[in-house]
């Protein structure tokens, strides 16, 4: 019984372009097909709720009153959420910034973390 496996010599060439190199392997399969569109669209759905969460949490522009009965002028969330400085506030309806997110549902204008 030999040790070695005598291989008889064969000429090595190189693919000439990417499909002959598949070809050469086998080709593509059906599994393999099906593999990539399962990847693909999980990426994707991942890419998609990844990067809306964003939106989620955006603050929208603030409206806040500074005497009582008085109007309505825009101030940034610190000034709103001082209870000293302001009487009321709410979320600016008429700007294009304001989404009906968690922000306004929760009303998570004045927590520091969420």
């Amino acid at each position: 019984m030999p040790l070695c496996i005598e291989e008889d010599e064969r000429e090595i060439t190189l693919a000439e372009d990417v499909n002959d190199a598949l070809e050469r392997s086998g080709g593509v399969s059906k599994f393999q097909y099906i593999s990539f569109g399962v990847i693909v669209s999980c990426i994707c759905s991942g890419v998609f709720f990844g990067n809306s969460l964003v939106y989620f949490i955006k603050m929208p522009p603030l409206l806040c009153q500074t005497a009582i009965n008085g109007p309505y002028s825009s101030f940034e969330v610190e000034v709103a959420c001082n209870a000293e400085l302001t009487t009321h506030f709410k979320a600016d309806s008429d700007s294009i910034y304001t989404l009906d997110n968690w922000v306004s549902q929760l009303d998570l204008y004045c927590k520091s973390e969420f």
